[in-house]
């Protein structure tokens, strides 16, 4: 028989963190304690992101607007943006919901505070 494994782990991503907060690196911490994302650029430009996964540095690439930590002490639910070379459409379903249980677990984490 064979199996089908679907498990997605190490996924190259690179990253923007306009914030540059306590709150930003937790939420970036959380991406790479989980195992599934792995940080592979960090920079300020956010066209960075788009050339990485266009040239195959990145598989995805996570924004984290200035604002993330304001919005959290207000109580407002933060945007970040999570882009995924779709080039292999089962990676880039499994790491957007891997991305989406990270978050959710964080914001249910800090809501507890």
């Amino acid at each position: 028989g064979y199996a089908v494994n679907t498990d997605v782990r190490n996924v190259a991503t690179a990253l923007v963190d306009h914030d540059r907060t306590v709150e930003s690196r937790e939420l970036v911490d959380a991406f790479t304690a989980s195992g599934y994302f792995r940080v592979v650029l960090r920079s300020d430009d956010p066209a960075d992101l788009g050339r990485a996964l266009d040239h195959g540095e990145a598989v995805a690439a996570l924004q984290i607007p200035s604002g993330y930590a304001a919005d959290l002490e207000a109580g407002r639910s933060p945007a970040v943006q999570l882009l995924v070379d779709g080039t292999n459409s089962n990676t880039a379903t499994v790491a957007q919901g891997y991305a989406a249980k990270i978050v959710q677990e964080l914001g249910a984490r800090i809501a507890e505070r």
